[in-house]
Formats: structure tokens, C-alpha cells, sequence
């Protein structure tokens, strides 16, 4: 336990040494209490306290600094970290920068790649899918059709905005797609659904895709992979396949600004064949969806442009390590929990994920609604740092009931165990590992039965 408290120092230490900011009487002293074998959750706490500190110092100096500019800047603006991010007015603004980072780990042989920063992840799939319905510009003569294997509630409902005639949608419940078939395929690698199934490119590809005169878009989702496998494996198996376009985009406030949420930012790594560069270029592409991008107004802020320009997002070395820890944690969760009794699913993607999802009989909200009171009760009981809340940043443990549709009173009920390690860690492993011997929700209800349960009725 003190190994992993120390390691968790040590890392905020470093955090803090690459934004200048000086902790050192604040790490000492949590230091101090380590060694002297002090309350485990108490000193989590204190950890936790100082990520906290490390995030508010970073995005006031970043607002203090970045404030003295105008929206339509007099003199050249500079980050608070010193780099220049060109714009005559915000909305236009150029992260030049903070996308040649994104871009420089992600460099393919056959493909031309470059990289575009948006407001959020959202922003980001909107402005895509703006761009390419102007691109296409669907008609009765020029139907466009397109494949989603996706189940995020917010990405489905971005796909109903955009419906209109010409244009069919359909919904692919396995990773076997026909690339022969459709326009635009859209892939979420890791399903967002109660199964969390995960994208199988070598089923998909089985038949060869034939030549054709039209483009076929590709866009992946890899919010939550934890890797680029299936980004390389579709980019390898379309390196000769003439008019093909490849976008994979994710929300970068999820896995990489290691849990503390600095601001909302998204972004796009665009590839299109080398052979092709006579027909559609990376470059020239990327410059019609920037300037959708202008139009939409889903570009970056300047101030979340400064904030990220930390010299430890996008370090590769740094963000694989978290990243790595992230579904680690999640994997231990999942295989320490007994399947069958209360939970009778318990999902993660076939090559991981973020965050772990748990069925009970009948996905009943008020079911999990009683379950969420216990977790709160019984975390404050502890005293472990439990939080009810999405899931981002994924740095501590959070847990969480969505409702993919608001007609139907069902629930998807997930925890999210992030990076850290130490007392709560623990405390969550042999809580839910207690939880899942029991055998449904009226064992649960009886053994706790003086809870406070989560309400949703403020959805009806």
C-alpha cells in the first residue's frame, strides 16, 4: 500500500516540475505521512487534494495569462507556456502546435496523416459528419449511405440530427460490415453498450473490397481503446484499396490529461492513401474540415489551447503508462467479481476497457438506483474515495448509472477504477467481490436496508 501511495506522489511531483508550479511543502508533508505509516485513506485523500491544486494553479495561470488577449487579439497571442497560436479572431484560431503532436506518434507508410483539434469529442464527430454530408452533398441521384457498429446515446443522437433524405443509416449489431456496401462507416472499436462488444476488423475484411469510383470514408471512434489496433489493422488492409479515407477521432479530455480534466478537447488524425494524393490530399482535406470547423465554431478556445500546451499531454511514453494502468485496473475489477449471482453480466471489451460494466436482473433504474445508495453509504462509511459521476478523466474511481434512452426505464451501470492504487482501490475490490456473493436485489436490499437510493425521477 505505501508503494502505491508513493508512486502516486511521485508522479504529481513530476506533473507539477513540468508546469513550474512549486508544491514541494504540500508533497513533503504527504511524503512524511507515507513513511510514517499514517491513515492510508486519509492520505489518499490528501493526494487527491493535491492533484486538485496542481489542476486549479495550471488553469488559473493559464487564465490570467491568456485573458490579457483580445478575442480579436491586437498583438500576436502566445500561450501562457509560450507558443504562438495564430488567429485574427478565435473562432479561426490555429493549434498548429498541440496538432503536430497529435500527429507525430501516428506516422503510417502508405498514408498521408495529419491531425485537427476541436472543442470536444462531440464537436469533433459533428464536425466530421457536417463535412462530409457538404462533401457528398446527397441527392436522389447521388444516394448516400452509411454503417455505424456504435452505441454511445450521444453519437446515435448526433446521427438522428443529421438524418435527411438520401441519406440511409443503418446499424450494424456485429462487426461483420460489407466495406462494399456503404459510403461512410463508422466504428466504435469498443461498443459503448451493455455487452461492450469490440470491433473485429479480420471478420469484417473477409471479402475483398472491390474497386470502385466513389470514396469510402472510415471513421473511428477511439475514445475508449486503448490502443491504435484496430486504426493500423484498417489502414493495413485499405493501404491499396483506391478512394478510401481513413478519420480516427476521440475525446482528449478522457485518456489524456491524466484524470485532471483540464478542459474539453477532441481531435481527428486524418489519413489518405499516397497513391491517391493526385485525387484527395490529407492536406487539402484538412483544410476544408477546418474550415467547417471555423463555421461551426468547434474549434479550441484559446484558453483550453493554453491549458493543454503541458508538456506532458501528448508525451507518448507518459500517456501509454497511464493508459495502460487504466485498463489494468479495470481488467482486476472485473475478474475479481463473481458472474451469476447479483450481477449477471460483468463486461469489458475483448481488449479492455475504461470502465466496467455490471448487469443486474432486468437492468431495473430503481434497482440500480438502491444499488448506487449502498456504494455511497457504505464508501463514506470507509472513508474511501468513491465518487458518483461520469466517468472522465479517469484518474480515481467513479461509478455511474446512465440511460441510453429515457423512454425505457432501464440502465447501464458502470464503474470506472482509473489509475490510482491504494486504500479505496481495495476497498472497491472486495466490496463489489462481497456484493456479487449475494444473489439478487432483495439479498441486497435486505442486508442494507437503511439506504437512501439514487433517484431518476427527475427524468420523467
Amino acid at each position: 500500500m505505501k508503494n502505491h501511495l508513493l508512486s502516486e506522489l511521485d508522479l504529481l511531483n513530476c506533473m507539477s516540475e513540468d508546469l513550474q508550479l512549486d508544491l514541494s511543502i504540500e508533497a513533503d508533508a504527504i511524503e512524511n505521512q507515507i513513511k510514517a505509516n499514517d491513515n492510508a485513506f486519509l492520505i489518499e485523500q490528501k493526494l487527491e487534494e493535491l492533484s486538485q491544486t496542481i489542476r486549479m494553479k495550471w488553469i488559473c495561470k493559464n487564465i490570467q495569462h491568456t485573458s490579457t488577449f483580445m478575442r480579436s487579439p491586437l498583438q500576436t497571442p502566445t500561450t501562457y507556456g509560450g507558443t504562438v497560436h495564430d488567429f485574427s479572431y478565435e473562432r479561426n484560431i490555429e493549434t498548429t502546435s498541440l496538432e503536430d503532436k497529435i500527429q507525430t506518434s501516428n506516422e503510417q507508410v502508405c498514408w498521408n496523416n495529419t491531425a485537427l483539434a476541436f472543442s470536444s469529442g462531440m464537436a469533433t464527430l459533428s464536425t466530421l459528419f457536417n463535412s462530409l454530408l457538404s462533401f457528398y452533398s446527397p441527392s436522389q441521384n447521388n444516394p448516400l449511405s452509411m454503417v455505424c457498429f456504435a452505441d454511445y446515446f450521444e453519437s446515435k443522437g448526433l446521427l438522428e440530427v443529421i438524418a435527411r433524405e438520401h441519406l440511409s443509416i443503418t446499424y450494424a449489431d456485429t462487426g461483420e460490415i460489407d466495406f462494399n456496401g456503404f459510403d461512410i462507416i463508422y466504428i466504435e472499436p469498443t461498443r459503448y453498450d451493455w455487452k461492450m462488444n469490440y470491433f473485429d476488423t479480420d471478420q469484417s475484411f473477409e471479402n475483398t473490397i472491390e474497386d470502385k469510383k466513389k470514396f469510402t470514408f472510415i471513421i473511428i471512434d477511439s475514445t475508449l481503446s486503448q490502443d491504435n489496433t484496430t486504426r493500423d489493422a484498417i489502414l493495413a488492409k485499405c493501404k491499396h484499396q483506391p478512394f478510401t479515407v481513413v478519420m480516427e477521432c476521440s475525446s482528449g479530455l478522457k485518456l489524456h490529461q491524466f484524470g485532471l480534466e483540464l478542459c474539453n478537447f477532441g481531435y481527428v488524425n486524418i489519413y489518405c492513401r499516397k497513391d491517391d494524393a493526385d485525387i484527395i490530399d490529407s492536406i487539402k482535406l484538412k483544410q476544408y474540415i477546418k474550415k467547417v470547423r471555423t463555421l461551426n465554431g468547434s474549434a479550441l478556445s484559446f484558453e483550453s489551447a493554453s491549458v493543454l500546451d503541458a508538456p506532458f499531454i501528448f508525451n507518448e511514453i507518459k500517456t501509454n503508462h497511464y493508459i495502460d494502468r487504466v485498463f489494468e485496473n479495470n481488467l482486476k475489477l472485473k475478474k475479481n467479481t463473481r458472474v451469476g449471482g447479483l450481477f449477471k453480466e460483468i463486461s469489458t471489451a475483448e481488449k479492455g476497457s475504461p470502465f466496467v460494466v455490471f448487469q443486474i436482473e432486468n437492468n431495473d433504474l430503481d434497482d440500480y438506483g438502491y444499488l448506487m445508495g449502498v456504494l455511497d453509504d457504505q464508501s463514506k462509511q470507509a472513508g474511501a474515495l468513491f465518487y458518483r459521476g461520469s466517468s472522465f478523466g479517469f484518474r480515481h474511481h467513479r461509478y455511474e448509472t446512465i440511460i441510453p434512452d429515457n423512454k425505457v426505464r432501464k440502465g447501464l451501470f458502470k464503474i470506472a477504477m482509473g489509475f490510482r492504487k491504494g486504500p479505496s482501490f481495495e476497498f472497491i475490490l472486495r466490496f463489489m467481490r462481497e456484493l456479487s456473493e449475494l444473489n439478487n436485489m432483495r439479498e441486497l436490499r435486505t442486508r442494507f436496508p437503511a439506504i437512501t437510493p439514487v433517484s431518476f425521477d427527475h427524468l420523467d
